[in-house]
């Protein structure tokens, strides 16, 4: 058993020494909060955000990892939890016992004292029926063998006879009465004293079994403060960093609903700089006059980087890395975006009643903004700018405002996603 135990605490100090070194390590990467959003455009807002998506559910796998570093010191934990509940039921029943023990100690204690009054009463009885046998021993010695015979003869009459010889035999009687009496007195001394002995010799055992009890119970104490101590441990460590990982999701809701908020504002600042019109789109033309050219990424729900997100947009690239970038359709430059976040470097039209169109991670720029662009004027150059993963066109349209599939306005493409 000695070894079992052994091995079990040597485990368990590698859990906690393990589960405390991926602490440690988790906590060495902490994701940096801005006192405000510094971001410049919605494609800046829109990368911001996906980095906290991402940070959130980096911190839900870091919490999970976390828990699963942290099962075997919390199994070994709760095993501990029982062992102390063990050894304090051990440490209430050898309370009960000592307790039970005392109160026999005061019981045998009255007992002792109950019995030294009664030895010392019957040594006094002892002491006065001694006295008064000596006295008729002595008067008997005095008067010596001829008295008896002395008082026979010396009668009277016959009456006189009984009379005197009922007298001796009341005196012997008196004389065995008092030496009897002493006798069961000193029997009753004797029983006493047995009694006596017997009864310390059962306050000693009782001593010495309180004093082995109270032995046991400060070594169950001083395991049981090892083992708590242990426990502790462990289970501090746990509950820090589930704390440290609960605070950090929590600054990152509160960051990601900062940067939702002002996604929704750029949003409506840019809405509120496109015209509302029929949503009638037109003839619109490919941005890019490549004949090569090909869909990379389509309209909708994708997966990008091992996570599910909304493409808002139809990804279209090219054998020419730096093709040129033409206009879909007549319109105004309403906003330049220069940026290395989101959308990159990218360009917005108004392209009247309702349609507005964005031409993001271009490599260069040719228009500014409040400039009048004609139907396949040059924006600029395609490139990766921003969140890319290699140059292409990242192509939206609006009607009225609200972001549609561009495919079915394009020319036939193939895709080659």
């Amino acid at each position: 058993m000695k070894t079992n135990q052994f091995v079990r605490n040597k485990k368990l100090l590698s859990f906690i020494s393990l589960f405390i070194t991926t602490v440690i390590l988790f906590g060495c990467f902490s994701f940096a909060y801005p006192q405000q959003a510094q971001a410049k455009s919605l494609s800046e807002i829109n990368d911001t955000i996906k980095t906290l998506d991402k940070h959130l559910a980096d911190l839900e796998r870091e919490k999970q990892s976390v828990e699963k570093a942290a099962l075997p010191a919390l199994t070994e934990a709760n095993r501990l939890n029982n062992i102390i509940i063990m050894y304090q039921d051990k440490i209430n029943a050898l309370n009960s016992r000592i307790s039970a023990y005392q109160k026999q100690i005061d019981s045998l204690e009255s007992e002792i004292k109950t019995l030294d009054a009664q030895i010392s009463d019957q040594e006094k009885i002892i002491k006065e029926n001694e006295e008064k046998l000596g006295k008729r021993l002595r008067a008997l010695y005095m008067a010596g063998e001829n008295s008896t015979l002395e008082v026979i003869l010396t009668a009277d009459n016959m009456t006189s006879l009984l009379t005197r010889i009922e007298l001796m035999k009341n005196v012997s009687d008196n004389d065995m009465k008092l030496i009897n009496k002493v006798k069961f007195a000193i029997l009753k001394i004797q029983q006493s004293k047995k009694a006596k002995e017997a009864k310390i010799k059962v306050l000693e055992n009782n001593k010495k079994k309180i004093e082995a009890d109270k032995q046991d119970e400060v070594a169950a104490q001083k395991k049981v403060a090892a083992e708590r101590a242990k426990l502790d441990g462990a289970v501090n460590a746990y509950k820090a960093e589930m704390s440290r990982i609960a605070n950090d999701k929590r600054l990152a809701s509160i960051y990601l609903a900062q940067m939702e908020r002002e996604r929704r504002q750029y949003d409506a600042y840019i809405n509120s700089q496109i015209s509302s019109g029929s949503g009638k789109v037109g003839d619109l033309v490919c941005p890019i006059y490549e004949t090569d050219r090909y869909i990379t990424s389509l309209y909708g729900r994708r997966k990008l980087y091992g996570q599910w997100d909304n493409h808002t947009g139809l990804d279209i690239t090219c054998g020419n890395k730096r093709a040129n970038l033409h206009a879909a359709h007549d319109g105004i430059v309403v906003k330049t975006v220069y940026s290395n976040f989101g959308l990159g470097n990218h360009v917005i039209l108004d392209n009247g009643d309702g349609l507005s169109t964005t031409y993001a991670h271009m490599s260069s720029l040719s228009v500014v903004q409040g400039q009048k662009v004609k139907k396949g004027d040059i924006l600029g150059q395609m490139g990766s700018t921003g969140n890319s993963t290699g140059p292409h066109l990242h192509l939206e349209i609006k009607i009225n405002k609200k972001r549609v599939n561009p495919l079915p306005y394009m020319p036939p493409m193939q895709y080659r996603g």
